[in-house]
């Protein structure tokens, strides 16, 4: 694999973006023993490296320490370092959030024929974007001075591949221009300048396939198929992001056939499929399904809080669930959320299939 992976990490001793990114390298090394990957950091990040936190640094090829003032935040430094990356790397590479699992070899992209390659933002045109989602990107775009009624895509800056070129370091440059033009006028997302060093750039960053950032706040149908998994912190369903799940890793590491490393390599148990993925399911599904729910309940159980955190809904059925689960009756909750998932999405007739959670119809 000639690409490198890249991957960016600011965090203080207090949060858990140590441990997101542990996993997320973890993943990438696992399927790409092969791979170059580099770790920027900050300088107060570097620091902090230490104990069980110091195994993510076993897994990477190189660590690059970028000095930042003291009073800066951590927020800003990740987007400084971001949107920056092609002042301290040489070579083609492929840029990874640390909300990330990687699931299988990213051997492929060495392939890619563009300058620069993203995917969709919730893999949709923005023709297609729900109003809520719209809206929110349109009042950033509009502060950065572009107009997003103007455009067809707005690009997810998740998973980003970067061919080392003129054209592409130039490109990285107006993006942190633009990034720091976004701060002074109160836009701290790094998207909006994104799509603004895009437009400049004569439209640089083509598409490719879906699969390299598996935004999974949008349900996507094809997760089973993902090179990436994309979780987020505001729409997560899995398990391993939940905040016990990155203390665990704190404390205990990744070690081999471990509760933690068992989850993140088989990350598709960690949370419920979502219903427009159990509308296409055959009777048979569900039945995996409550073999599947049994397992990991019991897994949470002993492994983690007694509380199932996001891996349960808070409607009604689900907190009885809950309950079945904490008094260790694994195969009655199993059991009976599978019967009402099953009942929700085949047989009541207020259930409407909406293929993308983000899209225009989903209200």
């Amino acid at each position: 694999m000639r690409t490198k992976l890249i991957y960016v990490l600011t965090s203080t001793t207090d949060m858990n973006f140590i441990e997101q990114a542990h996993i997320a390298i973890y993943t990438a090394r696992y399927h790409n023993p092969e791979a170059y990957i580099t770790l920027l950091i900050d300088d107060i990040t570097d620091t902090v490296l230490v104990g069980k936190r110091a195994e993510i640094l076993n897994y990477i090829s190189e660590k690059v320490v970028v000095d930042f003032p003291l009073d800066m935040g951590m927020k800003e430094r990740s987007r400084q370092i971001k949107t920056n990356i092609s002042k301290w790397v040489n070579g083609d590479f492929l840029f990874i959030d640390s909300d990330t699992i990687v699931t299988q070899s990213l051997a492929e992209i060495d392939n890619c024929l563009y300058d620069m390659g993203a995917v969709w933002e919730s893999h949709l045109a923005i023709a297609d974007f729900h109003p809520d989602l719209f809206d929110s990107m349109q009042e950033s775009a509009l502060k950065l001075g572009w107009d997003a009624r103007n455009e067809q895509f707005y690009f997810s800056s998740g998973v980003v591949y970067v061919k080392d070129n003129s054209q592409t370091r130039q490109f990285f440059s107006l993006w942190n221009q633009y990034y720091n033009e976004g701060l002074s006028k109160g836009v701290s997302m790094d998207q909006p300048s994104f799509a603004k060093a895009n437009i400049e750039s004569n439209y640089l960053i083509k598409q490719i396939d879906d699969r390299w950032n598996c935004i999974l706040f949008t349900h996507p149908l094809f997760d089973k198929e993902a090179k990436v998994l994309h979780f987020s912190w505001y729409r997560n369903r899995s398990y391993i992001f939940d905040s016990h799940f990155l203390e665990k890793v704190k404390k205990e590491g990744i070690e081999k056939g471990s509760f933690i490393e068992e989850s993140i390599l088989n990350p598709l148990n960690t949370y419920l499929p979502n219903d427009n993925a159990l509308y296409h399911y055959k009777l048979r599904d569900f039945f995996q399904l409550k073999t599947i729910v049994k397992n990991q309940a019991k897994k949470i159980y002993y492994h983690l809080n007694k509380e199932y955190g996001v891996y349960l809904a808070n409607n009604r059925v689900a907190q009885l669930v809950k309950r079945l689960f904490q008094k260790k009756l694994f195969i009655f909750g199993a059991s009976l959320l599978v019967v009402y998932k099953y009942y929700k999405v085949k047989i009541s007739k207020k259930y409407r299939y909406v293929e993308n959670a983000s899209a225009s119809n989903h209200f």
